[in-house]
């Protein structure tokens, strides 16, 4: 099977070092919009991808949807000829209709999906989310395989679909380009200790709780200070919040996508703070060694992606099992006290909690040797 290809809407920036990987050994290709959306929040970046990439033509109804998308299959199977096709999982795109009518009518050898899983954002806390859940089984059922990000995924999907076939791949980021940042960085420090956080600026982030977090914080610890990295529509809301610490104690540095920018401020925190969902900033931190402070899911919050697996307490970072500001901001200033944040970074210089680039591109040859049988 030597035409493989990954079905994505676009390319974000953090993928193509795993992309072009994938491509070296398994010679797989990967399928994106030629125009994407443009109101994403991400730096996308297919053109970095050289002959890894295939643009092709998707069409995006509403601009604020990124999500929604649709091109057609008939066309892409023409054009591509695919051996295999490994989808990205996503009940608003043609993919998880029309490639399964495919597969089904033998216009397709082999079709995996990468997926959550469950759709870890939404929970099963209502009743329209638990039929969307479940509305996400008959697609996987016509697949010869599903791929999903971490063992919690892999096990929903084989309990309520015992006969299919379900590979962990793991969630990675490029390790290569931040070790070279970490190499030919200076830390950057505002306070004792440092707090940072990072991501688009969103409702489900929970930025505002962040602040809110940090002013109890500096309340026992005076030389405190906080970083953001990010930006979105709710970030004047978040520096009029700020008040008279914008600037002082409280940074924001707007959107950063760079290696060599970011590891300044990474090296130079003492914890990552998760108040809202937990994303690929879990990976972004840990792979700088940074201890993570979150909270567990909960029925009031945060809905969390996979990557909350990589917090581990007492090896990648600290739960806080109150959803709660002053319950999470005194088990910052606690392990602070204790030294336990400075041991967590230590340790995680040499404990490598969260999967690497390797590790997945190791996993994929397993999901493809699944789908060669």
């Amino acid at each position: 099977m030597s035409r493989v290809f990954i079905i994505q809407r676009e390319v974000p920036h953090y993928r193509v070092g795993l992309f072009q990987r994938l491509h070296e050994h398994y010679g797989v290709k990967v399928v994106a919009a030629a125009e994407p959306p443009t109101r994403t929040g991400l730096q996308l970046a297919a053109d970095r991808l050289g002959d890894a990439f295939v643009p092709f033509p998707m069409h995006f109804p509403d601009p604020d949807d990124a999500f929604r998308v649709t091109f057609s299959v008939t066309d892409l199977l023409g054009e591509l000829a695919p051996d295999v096709i490994v989808s990205e999982s996503n009940l608003r795109s043609t993919a998880s209709w029309g490639l399964p009518k495919a597969r089904l009518r033998g216009r397709l050898r082999r079709l995996a999906y990468w997926t959550h899983g469950w759709n870890m954002e939404r929970g099963f806390h209502k009743p329209k989310n638990v039929a969307l859940q479940f509305a996400r089984l008959p697609v996987f059922a016509t697949a010869d395989a599903i791929a999903t990000y971490t063992e919690e995924g892999a096990r929903w999907v084989k309990r309520c679909l015992p006969w299919q076939q379900v590979v962990t791949l793991g969630n990675a980021l490029d390790q290569t380009a931040i070790d070279a940042a970490t190499a030919a960085a200076t830390p950057r420090r505002h306070g004792e200790p440092q707090l940072l956080t990072s991501g688009r600026i969103r409702e489900d982030k929970a930025f505002d709780r962040v602040i809110e977090v940090f002013f109890r914080v500096k309340q026992r610890l005076p030389d405190a200070a906080l970083t953001i990295i990010g930006d979105g529509p709710a970030r004047a809301a978040l520096e009029r919040q700020a008040g008279d610490e914008l600037n002082r104690s409280i940074r924001f540095t707007g959107a950063l996508y760079e290696e060599t920018e970011l590891a300044p401020h990474f090296l130079g925190a003492d914890v990552f703070v998760l108040a809202g969902a937990a994303g690929l900033s879990v990976n972004h931190a840990l792979a700088y060694a940074l201890p993570i402070a979150a909270f567990p899911r909960s029925r009031q919050g945060p809905f969390h992606h996979p990557e909350i697996a990589y917090v581990v307490e007492g090896r990648s970072g600290l739960f806080v099992d109150r959803y709660d500001d002053e319950a999470m901001a005194e088990a910052i200033v606690a392990a602070h006290r204790k030294g336990s944040l400075a041991a967590l970074r230590q340790s995680l210089r040499s404990d490598r909690v969260a999967p690497t680039t390797e590790d997945v591109v190791a996993n994929f040859g397993k999901l493809l040797d699944l789908l060669r049988r």
